[in-house]
């Protein structure tokens, strides 16, 4: 039993001797922080510390020491990690203190800092950095995380500390590496395409990876899929691979700037998404589809008379579209319309019929109206003329029926006078024969 207690002891002391590295600063005559200590992702890996000794001996009464205190921390790919950094003042002041972390990797630096503060003696400060890990890992190695306290003036003591650290990629992961959105538009556009660039950045194959480009503003999208992308090898083309994904774009679809969202996904590994913005410039405009060709633009109408205007609607588009017809400065008239609302399919005609009747009190001369022709958020007008003229002066009927009353009232005067004469030559005659 005791050789085994011995044996755990020296196993737990081989550990300590390979995992902890402490180095002994020069003594210092004064320090700025006398204590630090580095957090990673909540467990603390580093910590240093000065001392004070006999102050008899000399005027350097300071000794410092720091190790990393923990075994190497895994950080995968893709990982927010948290850096959070206590450290306490010295027996001196230090203004406008920062602390910043860093790493390089892929040949870039991965870096945050804090704002600035004042170091006080014996008082604590902690402070939190969080760092981005890159999602696509080309080097797998041990990195050095890099911990610093600036300040205003030299800083001495415990105010920078270097952590090992092993950065790992995911188990199965995708990445879009590239889109190129191509819109070949010269006056109308149907189609845009997109390429995409995805890219297996995880440690094992990833088979079935659905591919899909969708164009939010418009509802549309393509998609395509890659039938296998191997591991992260070096020089090795396979673990990326570029599809072309054709959109169809609605007929009536406007220029403008529109989002092109990209995602990537496969039954092991999580969505990867990506947006693009692209101007869509030679799109169609519906209202160069649409013809409204009228046969008689001007007409002469009498009072009390209508006119009959007429138009050819024609749908030169590439989908059904809804009209609807209306008029307006028609207040000296009366109109109907023939048909008021019709549907046209592409290549169709319409022949609109405007019947138009001018009101008894309207003044002679020329009377500009208009029909407009809706059709979506578009519309087309066309400006007629009715020339009012007078027309012949007709009798009413209490006229007529006056005028025919004294016709007759003379009539029969003259049919009792011619009656009383007749009746007069009668009488003559009689007494004549008499005698």
């Amino acid at each position: 039993m005791r050789n085994k207690l011995w044996f755990v002891l020296a196993f737990v002391f081989l550990i300590a001797l390979t995992t902890m590295v402490i180095a002994s600063a020069d003594d210092l005559d004064h320090v700025n922080i006398k204590d630090m200590k580095v957090y990673v992702k909540g467990e603390l890996f580093w910590h240093g510390f000065c001392y004070q000794h006999d102050t008899n001996v000399s005027d350097l009464n300071w000794t410092c020491v720091y190790s990393q205190t923990a075994v190497l921390p895994s950080i995968e790919a893709c990982e927010k990690v948290d850096v959070k950094v206590a450290i306490t003042g010295g027996d001196i002041t230090s203004d406008n203190a920062v602390i910043r972390s860093w790493f390089r990797v892929n040949g870039e630096t991965i870096e945050d800092e804090t704002g600035m503060f004042d170091i006080y003696q014996n008082n604590q400060y902690v402070r939190t950095m969080f760092l981005k890990m890159p999602c696509n890992v080309k080097e797998l190695k041990i990195y050095t995380l890099n911990v610093e306290v600036e300040a205003d003036d030299d800083l001495k003591g415990v105010y920078e500390a270097e952590i090992k650290f092993d950065l790992q990629r995911l188990a199965n992961e995708l990445s879009i590496k590239s889109v190129n959105v191509r819109t070949p538009c010269v006056s109308t556009c149907s189609t845009v395409y997109a390429d995409v660039v995805v890219k297996n950045i995880g440690n094992h194959e990833l088979n079935d990876i659905y591919v899909k480009a969708t164009i939010k503003e418009l509802g549309v999208s393509g998609q395509r899929y890659i039938d296998l992308l191997v591991p992260y090898k070096e020089d090795d083309e396979s673990i990326s691979q570029e599809v072309t994904i054709a959109i169809q774009l609605p007929s009536n679809v406007q220029p403008g700037t529109y989002t092109l969202e990209v995602a990537a996904s496969s039954e092991e590994a999580d969505t990867a998404i990506q947006n693009v913005q692209f101007v869509l410039s030679g799109a169609q405009q519906e209202q160069t589809s649409i013809e409204v060709t009228p046969q008689v633009l001007t007409m002469d109408v009498t009072p009390g008379s209508n006119a009959v205007y007429t138009m050819i609607v024609t749908n030169r588009g590439t989908t059904s579209q809804t009209f609807t017809v209306e008029t307006t400065g028609l207040d000296w008239a009366t109109v109907q319309l023939n048909p008021a609302t019709f549907i046209l399919s592409p290549g169709e005609s319409k022949l609109v019929s405007l019947y138009v009747t001018a009101k008894d009190n309207v003044v002679a001369g020329e009377h500009v109206f208009s029909a407009k022709v809706k059709y979506g958020n578009e519309l087309k007008t066309v400006n007629f003329t009715a020339n009012v003229v007078e027309g012949k002066k007709t009798l009413d009927t209490k006229t007529v029926l006056m005028i025919v009353g004294i016709v007759l009232a003379v009539a029969i005067i003259i049919l009792l006078i011619v009656l009383l004469a007749q009746k007069g030559k009668n009488e003559e005659k009689a007494e004549e024969s008499y005698y």
